[in-house]
């Protein structure tokens, strides 16, 4: 009987292959779909950014486009997400042998500022090889900011004394100032310049400890944004090495850990004059590019402070 049975089972399951088809057996086909030998694969490359922030006298940005044809064509540009806000070309034209294009895609004068803009792009279906490694629907966020002068300040930090035995000294900066819908920033380029003069408050215009040999090309734009939650740093090179590849600098909570009772935020305090940022130690961290593999470590020997102007600075010494 259990013979049976088997041998019943087993011609059953032999009709209903049979009754499926080959069509339907053949690997791949029920998920798969063949691509067309004449499809261009035209995508979006996976080195283009996903989020910018623009100014308004230039409210734009580029987008890379590749594909595998080499022939002359031009492919439509579909805009999923975005067309209220954006400008965006109705195709990208490539030359024949060209197999990358830039497109500009410019954010219209009627959208808010301040606020992260959505913009989602693709091609037609039959422009596009889900089997190449590009990017087929590419989604970005732009947002519209204004910088305006803020005047001088002044970056005061334990962060280079967390590898080597230098006290903090306090460096002049040159503030911007930014609002957005949930937070306003602050931005100014490295201190970690060539130092040529102090003035009469003991503020250096560059880095005393560093000399000529010392300073990259490398040093990049301090941008610091403050919400309700609290400041923070975003990655920046300093450009300065000191013989173990460039240092960078950045806050822990957010880039490096999700822990922000051990790597807390910096705290704005307000003055008349501007105010005060004030990091923990260990809210920050620090890696030189040739030490230990560029592994990052937190700045525990003491804060950061960023005054936002010499007098909120002078006020800090009175204290």
């Amino acid at each position: 009987m259990k013979i049976k049975n088997i041998f019943l089972s087993l011609a059953a399951a032999t009709m209903l292959l049979t009754a499926c088809g080959n069509d339907d057996l053949e690997l791949g086909n029920s998920t798969t779909a063949p691509v067309e030998a004449s499809c261009p694969a035209v995508e979006f490359s996976t080195a283009n950014k996903s989020s910018f922030e623009v100014d308004p006298s230039d409210p734009s940005v580029s987008f890379k486009v590749q594909r595998k044809a080499t022939d002359a064509a031009s492919y439509p540009i579909k805009v999923v997400e975005g067309a209220d806000n954006f400008n965006v070309p109705a195709s990208v034209d490539f030359a024949a042998g060209e197999t990358e294009k830039d497109i500009k895609v410019t954010v219209k004068e009627s959208a808010a500022q301040g606020t992260p803009l959505s913009l989602e792009l693709t091609f037609d279906d039959a422009n596009l090889n889900p089997y190449t490694q590009g990017i087929k629907d590419f989604t970005a966020s732009v947002t519209v900011i204004k910088w305006e002068a803020a005047g001088s300040g002044v970056w005061m930090a334990n962060v280079i004394n967390t590898f080597f035995g230098v006290a903090p000294q306090p460096l002049a900066v040159t503030i911007e100032k930014a609002t957005t819908a949930t937070a306003v920033k602050y931005r100014f380029k490295s201190p970690y310049v060539l130092c040529t003069s102090q003035d009469e408050l003991g503020v250096f215009n560059g880095y005393p400890y560093a000399e000529e040999g010392d300073l990259t090309s490398n040093g990049g734009t301090f941008v610091i944004t403050v919400t309700k939650d609290g400041a923070s740093l975003a990655p920046v090179q300093l450009g300065m090495d000191f013989g173990y590849g460039e240092f960078t600098i950045g806050q822990i909570y957010g880039n490096l850990s999700s822990n922000i009772a051990s790597y807390p935020l910096g705290v704005f305090k307000a003055s008349e004059t501007g105010g005060v940022i004030a990091w923990p130690a260990s809210s920050l961290f620090i890696s030189m590019a040739g030490y230990k593999d560029g592994q990052a470590v937190p700045c525990d020997q003491g804060p950061a402070y960023l005054f936002l102007s010499t007098e909120d600075y002078k006020a800090s010494m009175e204290e």
